[in-house]
């Protein structure tokens, strides 16, 4: 086992204002969804937005 040594700093891209509107909308769709018929398994949902020219993670 090696001991663990400093990397490169991390530079995250997420952009928290559309981070809480894509979550607002998942919730949205998510109950909607829930509501109609033959959904009894649906409970979770995942979505990842991301820049497709430079593959920057916007929301997650």
């Amino acid at each position: 086992m090696s001991k663990g040594k400093s990397g490169n700093d991390l530079v995250l891209t997420i952009d928290m204002e559309f981070q809480a509107q894509v979550e607002k909308i998942m919730q949205e769709e998510l109950i909607a969804s829930i509501q109609k018929p033959h959904t009894n398994l649906l409970d979770t949902a995942f979505v990842v937005a991301m820049e497709p020219k430079t593959g920057r993670i916007l929301a997650m």
